[in-house]
């Protein structure tokens, strides 16, 4: 039982440290954020955005909010004024004052942002966060009033936090989960801001505190009022949102910290009340089978005066005392179920991770658990074994009628039945999770990310102007090369998986735009020179791949792959053609000529932004001789160790810009790895306790059909006395209980895939009717009722038949 609540007490600490008590804010149950969302666009429909111009209308106008605030994610490159530390590439946050007085961080250090710091002119300050105060500061006290750089712009810092303020992220990406925020900046809004309207200023979030007794639904009213209000004065960008399906979110500060988890929530707690519930069954079944041996005891108790009454007290007491007892082995096994989490990475899964603690909620919540179950229990037990003492009552022949067993039997069939669907689902879907995963791990990414490491750099709000830009790339990757252990080095803006949407364009074709035709096409459009693909072993299926003659005459030319080939030409050679990039086919008399770029080869098809669930877009690309990407990656193959190899690459940068900074060092498996994290995660906590389920059950139907079996002894030896072989005596046995649990599996079958379908996200390329999981699944429960009941029959041959009807 200990272990059982231990499981349920761990989930049970997860959702509450993410949803009922996070923690992280004061009045955080009055927290809410909101954003707009627009059902039509598939970026803005999925990320809690909101743009500045309704974030004012709002803060002027709601008598519902209390407090409101806005924060955006801002990036750039970081160095120290002092020129002591090495320049950062970091994400940080611009936010409003006003958001502090919502979330109402401690400082302890200086002073908070204030309402003068938002001011236009007045905003080049910063709070840093206690990690980045430890780790770039030392943990000076004299850090107030430094400064630093941050794109060229000087800031200086006014405050420390307490604690690592965490600001939960507007976007639902794997890029951005888990992200450290090392300062926060102010934002000036202000009149010059209300004009940012339409979905193109969508960039930010909102977070409110709501005034005491406010509703969700009537601060969703009101803010729908407010919309409708303002939109007197934008029409036309009105009538765009609401064509593009604009709609208010509001969401509780709580609900949104789980928005990307809630249904591996609901999983993990589903499963973890079906241990609770084989770890209940199990006890029960003991208890009914000891107190069916104490029957003599309560009996003879009964006769001398003892009331049912004081029977039921001193058995209630044995439960709490063996409750307690198994609430500290629960406490003892968070502990360690904590520690394997942590260790393994496992609390990645969540958007924040979670603030696992031991308080007297979690302690209460063991004990009190601990304590039902042990009530529970031992109350069906004593009725049930009330029932078969009444029962068994010797009647005035003197012989024990035979109804006492069969209800005995009958309440143990149902016990193990139970024992068996609760299995059968567990065991189901951790099988569906594990074939999902061997599928994932099958799938054709269109590159090989063996011995390919990525390390991206910066050279916005440099000194460098387009043609530095491009001899810089150039002399890093030759530089690189010439260490010893680098075969070779490339540049890629987007390398595939790691920088997930930042570059989705629209594609025509020259004869289409040429024939007034309206069509285009998305595809992803990725910067790279003439070594990348080959670092990847992507593979070039028709053409050539990018020569520097091609740059020494200004020639625009492009690669495109397989599906964007496939949609823009059909069975059409692609090669000598042109294409162009976000062109708008209307003749309007204002417009740009598009540039047009020549297709010189066709690439084969890489997944690029999510492992599991892509796009489906195509790929462009562009050598960055002819477009200067905003930030770019180095692609290095080697096999050296990586802090080796980090050490060289950062040297290699250093004697060319010492100024120039570094980020995202990881090798590409592991990136590869992170798009099926949240599976692989899921699968290990799911599979652990799928384990537990198991050996719960194993040892649960061991111990019951084995002690009923050994009840039988009487009828087996009356068959056998009649002439019935030991070995058909021992066959009808185990039939009886292969046959109990085939009825048993079939009822299980039916319950998951009734409740199947609620967890089909969580599988890839698996039917969650799979019949080849439940076939096994069911194929195992049975080996272990029929190995159970071999094993437990086996006495039969060794049986003194007589000597057992002589006893009976």
């Amino acid at each position: 039982m200990g272990i059982c609540v231990g499981v349920l007490a761990s989930v049970f600490n997860i959702f509450n440290t993410l949803y009922i008590n996070p923690g992280l804010y004061p009045n955080e149950h009055r927290i809410v954020r909101i954003a707009d969302v627009y059902e039509n666009d598939d970026y803005l429909r999925n990320n809690k955005h909101t743009n500045p111009s309704f974030y004012l209308d709002r803060k002027e106008q709601s008598e519902l909010i209390e407090k409101i605030g806005y924060t955006s994610v801002g990036m750039g490159t970081i160095t120290s004024t002092e020129g002591s530390a090495q320049p950062d590439f970091v994400r940080y946050a611009w936010i409003s004052p006003s958001l502090l007085s919502v979330i109402q961080p401690s400082i302890i250090l200086g002073r908070s942002l204030n309402n003068d710091d938002g001011i236009r002119g007045n905003h080049h300050v910063a709070l840093i966060n206690h990690s980045h105060w430890l780790s770039r500061y030392n943990g000076r006290e004299d850090v107030i009033g430094k400064q630093f750089e941050i794109n060229n712009r000087v800031v200086t810092i006014i405050g420390v936090t307490a604690k690592d303020l965490k600001l939960p992220r507007a976007f639902n990406s794997l890029s951005w989960k888990n992200v450290e925020i090392p300062f926060f900046v102010p934002m000036p809004l202000d009149a010059s801001n209300q004009n940012q309207r339409g979905m193109a200023h969508n960039y930010g979030a909102s977070f409110a505190l709501l005034k005491n007794g406010v509703s969700i639904s009537q601060i969703r009213s009101e803010l729908e009022a407010i919309q409708l209000r303002t939109s007197v004065d934008y029409p036309n960008i009105y009538k765009n949102d609401q064509e593009n399906g604009h709609r208010i979110v509001v969401d509780s500060i709580r609900d949104d910290l789980i928005r990307n988890t809630k249904n591996e929530l609901i999983f993990l707690f589903a499963t973890a009340l079906s241990i609770l519930g084989l770890g209940t069954i199990n006890i029960t079944s003991l208890l009914i089978s000891r107190n069916q041996q104490r029957l003599q005891e309560f009996k003879t108790r009964s006769s001398i005066g003892a009331s049912p009454n004081r029977l039921y007290q001193q058995v209630m007491s044995e439960s709490i005392i063996y409750s307690s007892s198994g609430a500290l082995i629960g406490l003892m096994f968070v502990g360690v179920f904590y520690s394997i989490l942590k260790q393994l990475g496992l609390l990645e899964l969540f958007l924040i991770p979670p603030n696992l603690r031991f308080d007297f909620t979690l302690i209460g919540f063991v004990f009190l658990a601990s304590v039902i179950v042990g009530v529970f229990t031992n109350f069906i037990s004593l009725i049930t074994t009330r029932k078969s003492s009444r029962a068994a009552a010797i009647d005035v022949a003197g012989t024990r009628t035979a109804s006492a067993g069969k209800k005995f039997k009958r309440n143990q069939r149902l016990l193990i039945g139970g024992q068996i669907l609760l299995t059968f689902t567990v065991l189901g879907f951790a099988g569906m999770m594990l074939k999902s995963i061997i599928h994932i791990q099958k799938i054709d990414t269109g590159f090989s990310s063996e011995d390919v490491f990525t390390i991206s750099f910066d050279l916005r709000n440099t000194r460098y102007d387009d043609e530095s830009k491009r001899i810089f790339m150039s002399n890093i990757t030759k530089n690189i090369e010439s260490i010893p252990g680098v075969s070779n080095a490339g540049i890629a803006w987007l390398p595939p998986l790691k920088f997930a949407n930042l570059a989705v364009e629209k594609i025509s074709d020259e004869r289409d735009y040429l024939a007034g035709s309206q069509r285009t096409i998305e595809a992803f459009v990725d910067v790279i020179d003439d070594s990348a693909l080959e670092i990847v072993e992507a593979k070039i299926v028709k053409g050539r791949n990018f020569d520097l003659h091609d740059f020494q005459y200004e020639r625009p030319v492009t690669l495109i792959d397989e599906p964007t080939a496939s949609e823009l030409f059909g069975t059409e050679d692609p090669i000598g053609k042109r294409v162009a990039l976000n062109v708008t086919p209307s003749r309007e008399a204002n417009s740009n000529p598009p540039e047009w770029l020549e297709i010189i080869g066709v690439v084969s098809y890489i997944r690029r932004d999510n492992l599991i669930h892509p796009k489906g877009f195509g790929t462009l690309y562009r050598h960055y001789y002819n477009q200067i990407p905003p930030f770019a990656t180095v692609l290095v193959k080697s096999q050296l160790p990586t802090v080796d190899l980090l050490k060289s690459i950062r040297d290699e940068f250093q004697k060319l810009d010492p100024k120039v900074a570094v980020f995202r060092k990881e090798w590409m498996d592991t990136i590869l790895i992170r798009n099926y994290r949240t599976q692989r995660n899921l699968l290990f906590m799911i599979s652990s306790v799928g384990g537990i389920a198991l050996i719960l059950s194993s040892l649960g139907l061991f111990g019951v059909i084995r002690y009923i079996i050994s009840l039988q002894q009487k009828e087996v030896g009356i068959r056998i006395a009649l002439g019935e072989s030991i070995l058909r005596a021992r066959d009808t046995v185990v039939i009886y209980w292969v046959k109990t649990a085939t009825i048993s599996i079939a009822c299980a079958m039916i319950s998951t895939l009734i409740i199947s379908h609620r967890f089909r996200n969580f599988l890839y390329e698996v039917d969650p009717k799979d019949p080849t999981v439940l076939g096994l699944t069911t194929l195992f429960i049975l080996t272990i009722v029929y190995a159970t009941t071999v094993l437990s029959t086996k006495s039969i041959k060794s049986l003194k038949f007589l000597q057992v009807l002589r006893t009976e």
